[in-house]
């Protein structure tokens, strides 16, 4: 019988010191605040015990903290002059703890806080082509990090752990603080004109839902879900997922694939990431328009290509492995070329000319 899904939340992690710093400021402020109340009250007491009045010894409370140096009672005995010195002297230090606070606070989260909110929202609006980041985990944290090395891939990463936020801001990744399983959520990521969605929390319930609003709302979406266990793929695929990832079943597969043959295995992770090769393997989209449409692989090859390579194409869903050069390119294939840098830049420009 198919196992349930299995739900838990998204790891945390240590939080940025930057905003650890920010949350502290309003309880350093409370505490300030709680001692300045505290020394008034044992002033006022203090005051009362040494033969003032109640109003006086309030005044004179206030007086010594704030070092206003007024006092309305009479002369204060040897005793009185000790504790009007200590009271002032904590006042002083209270009151510089407490603007000391007062003044971060303000910096930091309201001239700082909203710049930067200014400018990630603008960020924001500008979105378009990019990729969703569900869930801000361990494995979120690792395709971030594989989106960021390819610097024309924008990408905007959805969570609701405080934690998670902070790691994000902290390393500059473009944020939005929210549940991602809200319709609203995702069209303020603007859902409607990203690239794909990847849905990376380690609940299998949290990533059903988030496939499911992100397909309603954007039925072109490429969604590429993770699992925890390989039972949940049929539903995650039901609920509209392109892809279902379960990091146990690839890690095992790898760690076989290593230990058997890892000669093949290093070549492979290789050719993929473009190390030490000059050469990189990349997916290129066909647009609507483009003058590669309708157009042989050998035609292309031989002009926009200049040495690279077609090793793969995607034409109505189905992959084409087997490429010869009477094989024609349609708009909206995907291809997959291997070439130097130089060489996909080429062939992006000669792409992207409509």
């Amino acid at each position: 019988m198919p196992m349930p899904l299995r739900g838990s939340r998204v790891p945390s992690d240590r939080a940025e010191p930057a905003a650890a710093r920010h949350a502290s400021a309003p309880r350093r402020l409370i505490t300030g605040g709680a001692v300045l109340v505290g020394l008034l009250v044992a002033g006022a007491v203090g005051f009362m015990v040494a033969g003032l009045s109640p109003i006086d010894a309030a005044v004179s409370a206030v007086s010594a903290i704030t070092t206003v140096g007024y006092f309305p009672g009479g002369p204060l005995s040897p005793a009185a002059k000790v504790f009007t010195m200590v009271l002032v002297l904590a006042g002083v230090g209270t009151g510089i703890y407490v603007l000391g606070s007062l003044t971060e606070f303000l910096i930091e989260g309201g001239v700082r806080g909203s710049w930067q909110q200014r400018r990630r929202r603008k960020q924001m609006d500008g979105l378009t082509d990019h990729y969703i980041i569900s869930g801000f985990g361990r494995v979120g944290r690792r395709s971030a990090e594989q989106l960021r090395r390819k610097s024309d891939t924008p990408f905007v990463v959805v969570d609701t752990t405080p934690s998670a936020i902070a790691f994000a801001r902290e390393a500059g990744y473009l944020y939005y603080e929210g549940d991602a399983t809200r319709p609203a959520i995702l069209e303020a990521v603007h859902i409607g004109r990203a690239r794909g969605l990847l849905a990376c929390a380690d609940s299998d319930v949290i990533n059903v839902y988030v496939t499911l609003t992100a397909r309603s709302l954007n039925s072109s979406l490429y969604i590429v879900a993770r699992t925890s266990e390989p039972d949940a793929e049929d539903r995650l695929l039901a609920a509209g997922a392109s892809r279902v990832i379960c990091p146990y079943t690839m890690a095992g597969n790898r760690m076989a694939h290593l230990a058997v043959q890892p000669l093949a295995a290093d070549y492979i992770d290789i050719v993929i990431q473009g190390q030490n090769l000059g050469v990189q393997i990349e997916e290129r989209l066909l647009p609507p328009g483009s003058p590669l449409g309708n157009r042989t692989v050998g035609d292309i090859r031989r002009k926009e290509l200049a040495g690279a390579q077609i090793l793969a194409m995607q034409h109505d869903n189905q992959l084409i492995t087997s490429i010869n050069d009477g094989l024609v390119v349609a708009p909206g294939d995907r291809i997959l070329v291997a070439g130097t840098e130089p060489q996909l830049a080429h062939f992006d420009q000669a792409v992207a000319q409509i």
